[in-house]
C-alpha cells in the first residue's frame, strides 16, 4: 500500500534499478543509448525525485539525464499544472509537495505556489501525504 512516491524512494538506492529500470512511455528510437528518454512525464517525475535525493547521476545508464536537465523547467511546469491546474493528479501533487517540503531545488517561479500546494496536499488526505520512512 505504498504511493508511487514511496515506491520510487525505494528504487533510488537499488543497484538493479540503476542498471535496468524502465519507466518511459516513449518508444525507444535508434540512436538512443538509454532505455528512458528523461523527458516524458514518468521519466521526469522519477528523475526529479532522484535529483532531490542526490542520486540522479546513478541513473545515467538507464535515463537520458541530460535531456531531463535541459527540460527541467518544463517538467516542473507540468507537475504544477497537474497539481493545481485543470489536470489534477494525486501523484504530481504528492511529488511536488514532498519535493518542496524536503527543500529540493525547485525553479524559483514555482515557490510562490508553495502555500497552495501544501494546502491541497494536506486537505482531507493526511494519510496519503505522510512522510515516507527513512
Amino acid at each position: 500500500h505504498l504511493s508511487r512516491f514511496q515506491k520510487t524512494e525505494r528504487l533510488l538506492t537499488s543497484e538493479v534499478a540503476h542498471r535496468h529500470l524502465t519507466v518511459c512511455i516513449r518508444d525507444h528510437p535508434e540512436g538512443r543509448d538509454v532505455l528512458n528518454c528523461g523527458r516524458c512525464y514518468k521519466c521526469a517525475a522519477f528523475l526529479a525525485q532522484a535529483e532531490a535525493a542526490g542520486v540522479i547521476n546513478d541513473f545515467r545508464a538507464t535515463f537520458d539525464v541530460d535531456a531531463y536537465l535541459a527540460h527541467r523547467s518544463h517538467a516542473f511546469l507540468r507537475f504544477l499544472r497537474h497539481s493545481i491546474g485543470d489536470r489534477r493528479l494525486n501523484y504530481d501533487l504528492e511529488l511536488l509537495h514532498r519535493l518542496m517540503e524536503r527543500g529540493a531545488n525547485v525553479p524559483a517561479w514555482i515557490r510562490p505556489f508553495r502555500p497552495l500546494i501544501r494546502h491541497l496536499a494536506n486537505r482531507g488526505r493526511p494519510a496519503l501525504f505522510e512522510q515516507a520512512p527513512g
